[in-house]
């Protein structure tokens, strides 16, 4: 009987995001977590946070774009 094992291929832009968020979660969003914590009277409304969550993900995005190397149609 043959066992079957599911292989995941990330590619390095893929991993390149995945470290940003991944840090952007340890730091940022661990530390608002403390905060809110300590005093949640201070959190801020649900719709406020899901923007502020999309506006972070789409800098994040747009960081990985700038840093890519950019390609050359002077061929």
């Amino acid at each position: 009987m043959h066992s079957t094992q599911e292989t995941n291929i990330t590619m390095p832009s893929e991993m390149e995001r995945e470290n940003a968020i991944e840090h952007w979660l340890r730091t940022d969003v661990a530390a608002t977590y403390d905060a809110y914590k300590t005093d949640p009277s201070k959190a801020k409304p649900l719709d406020e946070t899901w923007q502020r969550l999309e506006a972070r993900m789409n800098q994040i995005d747009r960081e990985k774009i700038d840093e890519a190397p950019q390609r050359s149609n002077d061929r």
